[in-house]
């Protein structure tokens, strides 16, 4: 069962054939959540270029520390997303979890 929704795109596998743990059963298009890892990395560049804005600032005494602390937290909580969208990407190739028969 995939940990993940979308299309079937390939189904390597033959029917009634030996598999071993670890093969690919079938693959879901990548395509979503490809653009979904892209957009939170282009999110978060432009996040991590503010906090360093902010952060020198806040170091000539021109900035104030809430302002550094915002960006920061922006940049943890854009960290998470993009950790967490990877993580559906790589669920789009569906795996056999023992040995057996498909």
């Amino acid at each position: 069962v995939p940990s993940v929704a979308g299309e079937v795109v390939d189904v390597p596998i033959e029917a009634n054939k030996a598999l071993r743990a670890g093969e690919v059963l079938f693959r879901i298009d990548p395509v979503p959540y490809e653009a979904q890892v892209r957009a939170i990395e282009a999110q978060l560049k432009l996040s991590t270029t503010r906090l360093a804005q902010m952060t020198q600032l806040y170091e000539r005494d021109s900035g104030r520390a809430f302002d550094v602390e915002q960006r920061q937290s922006e940049v943890d909580h854009l960290t998470a997303q993009r950790d967490n969208a990877k993580w559906n990407l790589d669920k789009t190739v569906v795996r056999a979890p023992a040995d057996g028969y498909a």
